[in-house]
């Protein structure tokens, strides 16, 4: 298991959300080092966007490296720039 992101919109529902997959984990006999786990964070980055208790947005700095992206000189890197850029 790699990364799990459980999003609430308030406290009571992310304590009945958080409950759940960890019951979920327990009886599917899946298991993490607890150390490595965050809870309760107001704002965090995952999969190159920013979600907060304000909702989802772009990671700024995904926009900045786009922004300020040298000039491309070769086929490869136009496309590969181009599909990043669609995405954000």
């Amino acid at each position: 298991m790699k990364d799990i992101l459980i999003y609430s919109k308030d406290k009571d529902k992310h304590t009945i959300h958080l409950r759940t997959v960890l019951q979920t984990l327990r009886e599917h006999q899946l298991h993490s080092k607890y150390r490595k786990h965050e809870f309760w964070l107001e704002e965090v980055v995952f999969l190159g966007h920013v979600v907060s208790t304000e909702g989802s947005k772009v990671n700024s700095k995904k926009v900045k490296a786009i922004t300020e992206c040298p000039r491309l000189t070769n086929v490869i890197g136009i496309k590969n720039f181009s599909r990043l850029v669609r995405y954000y």
